[in-house]
């Protein structure tokens, strides 16, 4: 290479020449090593983060805000007796961030990226 005509040296463009991903003979991305990233555990203790963090908001919210207004709200629950469809509203919330914190775990042990 001409060094008038480009900046990088030989071996830098041979760098970013190789492949981002290894690949078998076959062409299949190398299976990864499945301990690799985070760990249930991991990912289990970041749900629990992001829920207690959304409950506190809520609780500051509600202690430092119009509590007259989210009483009203609260009322009209009780009043035609939506408790229930509440609860479950909020039960189906979690089960589902649940089910994808589950499939994300699956997925990095077995090694399947992400659609």
């Amino acid at each position: 290479l001409d060094s008038t005509l480009c900046a990088a040296t030989p071996s830098e463009v041979m760098s970013l020449t190789e492949p981002l991903m290894q690949r078998d003979e076959r062409g299949l991305p190398k299976e990864r090593d499945p301990s690799a990233g985070l760990s249930g555990k991991a990912v289990g203790g970041f749900m629990l983060v992001v829920v207690a963090q959304g409950l506190l908001f809520t609780w500051l919210i509600w202690k430092f805000g119009s509590t007259s207004k989210y009483s009203a709200k609260v009322d009209i629950l009780k009043e035609y007796e939506l408790g229930w469809l509440y609860l479950s509203m909020t039960i189906l919330k979690y089960t589902w961030g649940l089910i994808h914190g589950a499939q994300a775990i699956l997925r990095k042990e077995a090694g399947i990226a992400a659609p």
